[in-house]
């Protein structure tokens, strides 16, 4: 038995007080075990011990209170460890002392004995280095790859206490939650898994920063810096809000900076998809709720959490209220010396927090918060989640008019005010004018010139707020449809994310008919959407939606119609509709042309449209469009839009017969990849074989192989099989070029077995590329038999299709070589006659490049006279069994 076994049956009550006694400073601590119920007598003395001797542990919100990706801070009120030791706990640097205070190793709940881990224990395929910091259910660890597949350090998290499958169950839900989020502010996901002794496990991006407050104090950052840093924070909240993620447990630990200033939200392991409430209550209760009580830290928590009712995102903008509000004054709204658990509680839920400027450390402060930033930070404190700002965007668009001297939502629209903001933004040409205007005009002008100013700001302002609350309410009412205040709980529940999404779209015109500018934002926002589904044809409803919208609200000559035609383009590209996309990107581009545009966003989508079309059908005039975007890629100072164009050029170049143009683009947008994972990194896999495959056309082989082969062990860490058999054939087209036929079909062969099963409406060509190769292999390897079965089935699938000449001419191509093969000469004249025709009528020399031996081959066949001999070879694992000769 050890000690922790003696407090098996009372630790779920125990883990939820120690969370509530550790959010408090180390002196506050005292007065509140002196003040805990009676129910908690015979809790007070362990908790006492467990606070003496593990004042490591920082919440039961999994980590909450820890750095969990880069250096341990401490609570308020302690002081901050040396940050030069990246591995120094809260009780100080790692070794026997700290062995001590954390006392004996962890039990699981069956009462075993777990075993302790320590650096250099191999957990998965990671190996531990040092501990960075460790909290109620969690250690953090700095690991590496063991297997060195990955040159990367990553923040490891294990469990502590308790690993059973509530705890795998939760650490489950987090790896899901931060996989679908992908935001430069929020620390990445890079693997997850359970170990051999069944130990769940999460790879995190390694942060290497300080908590915010933490970091704005260090620093003496003033307010505007200070609000600069939170609209950082502000922007990752709204991506995850945007995905139906709440985060739940906004607060200083869980928001670190890098030393460069960039801030990275950390810890979604309390987070829950919106409608999920639902789904946990009653009998459906997760083990999470069983284990350690509401999941919330009490000084951020909303008053809708701590009363146990449903939230949504207005919690979190509650949450970042708070963080804001102490990050700006120095205190918190409601924090009281000594006061207990429960009267904080009813001060969160009943009292309207102070005015910030009231509670300011210092009279620099109190001034920069009065007015504007006072009322800012008031409405997102508002007890009614519906008098709070309607999104996260709303409230940081607040903060940022506040930033550039405009007039703030939040405060009453009157004349004074906004003539003051006039003021305050114009400050020299006010002075420089202020005589000649009161003389000129006797003051009478200016005072109907700043009621004209006024009045717009006001229009402005009250629309911002209109389609603020028309999203929200949209949104809301959307996905609110599967609650469990539905006639049928159980069917709403059951409603997929794609289902909610068709029925949004449906909704959108009849419910926003008198918020046009919301319902612009909105079918933008689903467009996207259902691009990310794979849904050329329900986003093109939508672009198309947009586009008319658009023209409607803004004319046709605007920013907002380009961007819905570059919308339009991607789509009807995606559809194989290259003439409506050629037409749709010509529209854009004239319009972007006529506002003087030639540097946005917006230019670079509808440009990149146009590259990518070109890529198709005429790489050497798709040259010049990816330079472009690449060019405003670098202007924008955007590493990822950066990536994006040299994969763009890096094509374009390849296909037109340049392949040392496309091996240098894409070694920068590997090195990009490389340098920053939050830069394009999902292609890298791809870039790696790309590169290999221009590095083994300049006949750097070796070179071109290892590259190759590099973006195959990549892609194997990722759910992406259509990636990683693309990497495959394009390793097999290489081999097949070097006559290394046997490793080619070793590696070609798995790949066809996935591209005979995929669909060409869910993957496009690619299952068509990835069999063509597969094909043109065995044909070599003398199976001619096996290949033309497979071109048979490929052609076939093409012809369904819109016309694709850049893969019905190789299909054709190498079919009339099997079929030379085969002695079925007459047929393979047909098929390279076909094929010629096509690309003639596509004017394409490197079309009529590849079927000029193909031609020559069959001419040979039939001067001699002669029917090839077709060896009989079994075929490969995995392959039908080879089809008879017709």
């Amino acid at each position: 038995m050890t000690p922790l076994d003696d407090l098996a049956a009372d630790w779920p009550a125990l883990s939820a007080l120690l969370d509530e006694a550790l959010t408090l400073a180390p002196a506050e601590r005292a007065g509140w075990l002196a003040a805990l119920g009676p129910e908690h007598a015979t809790r007070r003395a362990t908790l006492a011990r467990l606070l003496d001797r593990q004042d490591a542990i920082e919440s039961a919100a999994f980590l909450a209170a820890a750095p969990a990706f880069g250096f341990p801070f401490p609570s308020e009120g302690e002081a901050a460890p040396p940050q030069d030791s990246a591995s120094a706990g809260r009780g100080g640097p790692a070794g026997a002392g700290a062995e001590a205070a954390r006392g004996p190793a962890p039990v699981g709940a069956d009462g075993m004995r777990a075993p302790q881990a320590a650096p250099g224990a191999v957990i998965g395929p990671w190996r531990l280095l040092d501990r960075l910091g460790e909290g109620g259910m969690a250690t953090v660890w700095r690991a590496e790859r063991s297997d060195g597949l990955m040159r990367r350090e990553v923040a490891l998290k294990l469990p502590r206490l308790a690993w059973d499958g509530a705890f795998a169950d939760r650490l489950a839900r987090e790896r899901d939650i931060l996989a679908s989020l992908a935001h430069e502010h929020i620390a990445r996901l890079y693997d997850a898994g359970v170990d051999a002794q069944g130990r769940p496990w999460l790879a995190m991006e390694l942060v290497e920063g300080q908590r915010i407050d933490s970091y704005a104090d260090a620093r003496g950052l003033d307010t505007r810096a200070r609000v600069a840093l939170l609209l950082q924070a502000m922007d990752a909240v709204a991506h995850a809000h945007a995905r139906l993620v709440v985060h739940r447990d906004l607060k200083p630990a869980n928001i670190l900076v890098t030393p460069d200033g960039q801030v990275k939200l950390l810890d979604f392991g309390i987070a829950k998809l919106l409608g999920a409430d639902a789904a946990e209550s009653g009998a459906e209760a997760t083990a999470l709720t069983e284990l350690a009580g509401r999941p919330l830290t009490r000084e951020y928590a909303s008053p809708e959490q701590i009363a146990g009712a449903p939230i949504g995102t207005a919690s979190d903008i509650f949450g970042m209220g708070v963080v804001a509000y102490e990050l700006l004054a120095g205190r918190r709204p409601w924090q009281r010396q000594g006061a207990s658990a429960a009267e904080l509680e009813q001060a969160i839920t009943t009292l309207d927090a102070p005015p910030a400027s009231s509670r300011a450390r210092d009279a620099l402060r109190a001034r920069a918060l009065r007015g504007d930033l006072d009322a800012i930070l008031n409405r997102a404190l508002r007890k009614a989640p519906a008098a709070r700002w309607p999104t996260m965007d709303a409230f940081a668009r607040d903060l940022r008019r506040h930033l550039d001297g405009l007039p703030v939502e939040a405060r009453p629209d009157r004349l004074g005010y906004r003539a003051a903001r006039y003021v305050a933004r114009h400050k020299v040409q006010v002075g420089a004018g202020a005589v000649a205007l009161a003389a000129l005009l006797a003051g009478s002008g200016v005072a109907l010139w700043q009621a004209r100013e006024a009045r717009e700001q006001a229009r402005i302002a009250r629309n911002e707020a209109a389609t603020a609350r028309a999203v929200q309410a949209f949104i809301t009412g959307v996905f609110g449809m599967n609650d469990g205040d539905q006639a049928d709980p159980a069917a709403a529940r059951n409603t997929t994310a794609r289902e909610l999404l068709d029925q949004g779209a449906e909704r959108i015109v009849t419910e926003l008919r008198d918020a046009p500018a919301a319902r612009l934002q909105l079918l933008e926002q689903l467009a996207r959407m259902y691009d990310a589904l794979g849904e050329p044809e329900r986003q093109l409803q939508l672009d198309s939606q947009r586009l008319a919208l658009a023209r409607e609200l803004h004319g046709p000559v605007s920013t907002e119609a380009a961007s819905a035609l570059g919308g339009m383009a991607h789509a009807l590209l995606r559809a194989e509709s290259r003439d409506a996309a050629q037409a749709a990107i010509d529209e854009g581009l004239r319009v972007l042309d006529a506002l003087g545009d030639h540097g946005s966003q917006t230019r670079f989508r509808v440009v990149l449209e146009q590259a990518s079309l070109d890529r198709r059908m005429a790489p050497a005039r798709g040259v010049a469009p990816a330079r472009e975007a690449l060019a405003v890629a670098r202007g924008l100072g955007e590493p990822g839009l950066v990536s994006l164009a040299l994969g763009m050029l890096a094509d374009n170049a390849y296909y037109s017969g340049d392949p040392r143009t496309a091996a240098d683009a894409w070694a920068e947008a590997i090195a990009i990849g490389e340098a920053d994972p939050r830069h394009d990194s999902t292609n890298l896999p791809l870039y790696y074989a790309l590169r290999g495959r221009a590095l083994a056309k300049l006949g750097q082989t070796e070179a071109g192989l290892a590259s190759l082969r590099r973006g195959i062990e990549l892609q194997r860490a990722r759910d992406e099989p259509d990636v990683l058999h693309l990497n495959e054939a394009m390793l097999a087209r290489v081999l097949i070029d070097l006559g290394r036929l046997p490793e080619a079909l070793a590696v070609s062969a798995p790949a066809h077995a996935w591209a005979r099963g995929a669909s060409t409406s869910e993957f496009g060509s690619l299952p068509l590329v990835i069999s063509t190769t597969h094909a043109r292999a065995l044909e070599l390897a003398g199976r001619p038999v096996e290949a033309l079965a497979i071109l048979d089935d490929v052609l076939a699938r093409i012809a369904k299709m819109e016309s694709v000449p850049e893969f019905e001419v190789p299909a054709l191509a190498f079919r009339a070589r099997a079929r030379t093969a085969l002695g079925q000469g007459t047929a393979a004249g047909a098929d390279l006659d076909r094929a010629e025709a096509i690309a003639e009528r596509e004017d394409s020399a490197e079309l009529r490049e590849l079927i000029a031996p193909e031609r020559e081959h069959w001419r040979a066949a039939q001067a001699d006279g002669r029917r090839a001999v077709v060896p009989v070879v079994a075929s490969p694992p995995g392959l039908a069994p080879a089809p008879r000769a017709r």
